[in-house]
């Protein structure tokens, strides 16, 4: 399903806006994970709000950009950027991207160009009513939450969260996506996953599994890869995908050997591979297990 194109009226904002407010093109397109799919799509249709967290590289908007081809819900994509922190700009983009499923959106995203600081209180929340009062569903897929949750606070950037909490507990046909490298401390997001309306999506989840990193093999590099070597790049990796992807860049173009001839020099260049490539993932995903487990304590004692 491709997000429908903004119609901002002025050419040079459309072209400013294009980018973050269409469903992204993947340079490299991975393979096709039709059974992750499906959980998703009956994740998104069924609950509140689904979050895919997970570090850098693990696959999320690839698994959307897959999903959102599929789906038979519309979809309204936004991509944020570390200037999307000010709640102004998020405000203008997020009317314009739902702007084609949300009547009057546009009339009010035309506001803010002329309003004071003092009245985005007052628009979020028209915002946030207009959203609710969606006729038709459709899905808002905001990409990249981790820019505002986890960034500076700025005044009025509490209007943000609050925004979402609200589109999360009233916008009913307004199914809410969220791909953050880290769980988004969301007001009323824990009683959701406790009630059942909301879905995780984690690292976990999003791995690659052996048979997925033969059919990767297949598709990038020149040789089959066997199932006990897709079973040892799979583990030694913790699928993520990204250094399983670069591995086997390089072993095609020669730098690394991973044939059955070379099982020793397989080894010693896995071990070098991960040395260099996987540092600053590993503690990524040593705070993003932090912050998972502290987000499964507050859903245990919900319960």
């Amino acid at each position: 399903m491709k997000a429908l194109s903004p119609n901002l009226g002025r050419s040079d904002v459309t072209l400013r806006f294009q980018q973050k407010l269409t469903i992204p093109i993947l340079s490299r397109p991975l393979i096709n994970r039709a059974g992750l799919t499906a959980q998703l799509e009956e994740a998104i249709v069924n609950r509140r709000i689904v979050v895919l967290a997970a570090p850098a590289g693990w696959g999320k908007t690839s698994l959307l950009v897959e999903w959102a081809a599929q789906t038979q819900l519309p979809v309204a994509w936004y991509t944020l950027d570390a200037a999307d922190h000010d709640p102004h700009r998020f405000l203008d983009y997020l009317l314009h991207t739902v702007a084609p499923f949300v009547p009057h959106a546009a009339e009010l995203a035309e506001r803010i160009d002329s309003s004071l600081p003092q009245s985005l209180a007052e628009i979020g929340h028209e915002a946030a009513l207009l959203i609710a009062d969606a006729p038709h569903p459709f899905a808002l897929v905001i990409d990249d939450l981790q820019l505002l949750t986890d960034g500076p606070t700025l005044p009025g950037s509490n209007l943000v969260t609050s925004l979402l909490a609200s589109l999360i507990e009233y916008a009913h046909n307004c199914h809410l996506v969220l791909a953050s490298r880290t769980v988004p401390n969301l007001r009323g997001l824990v009683r959701l996953v406790a009630q059942q309306r909301a879905a995780i999506f984690d690292y976990a989840l999003l791995q690659f599994r052996p048979e997925e990193v033969q059919q990767l093999a297949e598709m990038i590099s020149e040789h089959e890869l066997s199932e006990e070597h897709a079973q040892e790049l799979s583990a030694q990796f913790e699928g993520w995908v990204t250094g399983i992807v670069l591995y086997l860049d390089r072993s095609n173009h020669g730098h690394y050997q991973f044939n059955l001839n070379g099982r020793k020099r397989h080894e010693q260049s896995l071990r070098l591979f991960r040395r260099t490539s996987r540092c600053a993932t590993r503690s990524r995903v040593s705070t993003f297990s932090r912050r998972y487990k502290y987000l499964r304590r507050s859903f245990t004692r919900t319960l």
